[in-house]
């Protein structure tokens, strides 16, 4: 018996937000490294700053992914209608 996981639309809603949630982790756990480091001069500043550049251009890919599918969507839309 196969299980079918759910639709495709679903599983990139899930998978989209998933990435979003990780990056905002990346994020504020890359800020809160940064600020250990510096406040107990230890290492680490540079891998939490990695953290924090990664975290950010994983939102900015995302947003920038969504906003392209969404005028992909529109435009299709715009296509559908006038062809009435």
């Amino acid at each position: 018996m196969v299980r079918q996981l759910g639709k495709p639309r679903d599983l990139a809603a899930a998978i989209l937000s998933l990435r979003i949630v990780c990056a905002l982790v990346a994020v504020v756990s890359g800020h809160m490294g940064r600020r250990r480091a510096e406040k107990r001069g230890v290492e680490g500043r540079w891998l939490s700053l990695a953290s924090v550049i990664v975290g950010w251009l994983c939102i900015l890919y995302a947003v920038l992914v969504h906003l392209v599918v969404m005028g992909l969507i529109a435009a299709l839309a715009v296509l559908v209608d006038s062809t009435d």
